[in-house]
């Protein structure tokens, strides 16, 4: 359902008048966003038929110990994600790898 509702949200970002005009749309898909990319590629390809290309983006992190790169992860299931600098070994936050986004659309 959830990819439903991101698809929904990709394709109000064009206005309604451009939706038939639009041969196709590439995306930018974080490794750790709560979407799976071939789900909702599927998603908008069934609301709308564009053509989808999906462009998986791994995730990066900034610690407060100025480490940006890489994440280190120590443990990944379903619902909990547990990351550590590999520099200071605090934990941290991400900077990318989250978000989707929309990069490019062509139009016929």
């Amino acid at each position: 359902m959830q990819d439903i509702i991101s698809a929904k949200n990709i394709i109000n970002q064009i206005p309604e008048k451009d939706r038939d005009k639009v041969e196709s749309i590439e995306l930018e898909v974080g490794e750790f966003s709560e979407i799976k990319a071939q789900e909702l590629k599927k998603a908008i390809e069934d609301l709308v038929g564009w053509n989808v290309i999906i462009n998986k983006i791994n995730p990066k992190t900034k610690c407060e110990c100025g480490y940006i790169g890489k994440i280190n992860l120590k443990q990944k299931d379903k619902h909990l994600l547990v990351h550590h600098c590999p520099s200071c070994g605090s934990r941290h936050k991400y900077i990318i790898g989250e978000d989707i986004k929309v990069k490019n659309i062509v139009y016929f």
